[in-house]
């Protein structure tokens, strides 16, 4: 199995990490908990429910 490698830019923060676990937190809140094992394992379905919840990027300032 291949190994995802991510780069983070030398500009990434804490500060960016909380954006991002608060954005998760209030896209899955909501979710029953089976779709909620689904918003984190399966990419299509994870870009469905972000779709269907763009105003939560902008409440946490997030760009998606």
């Amino acid at each position: 199995m291949e190994k995802l490698v991510f780069e983070l830019s030398p500009d990434f923060t804490i500060e960016d990490i909380h954006k991002i676990r608060e954005y998760n937190y209030w896209i899955s809140k909501d979710l029953p908990d089976e779709d909620r094992l689904r918003y984190y394992n399966d990419p299509e379905f994870k870009r469905l429910v972000r779709e269907q919840n763009k105003d939560i990027a902008e409440l946490v300032h997030l760009q998606v």
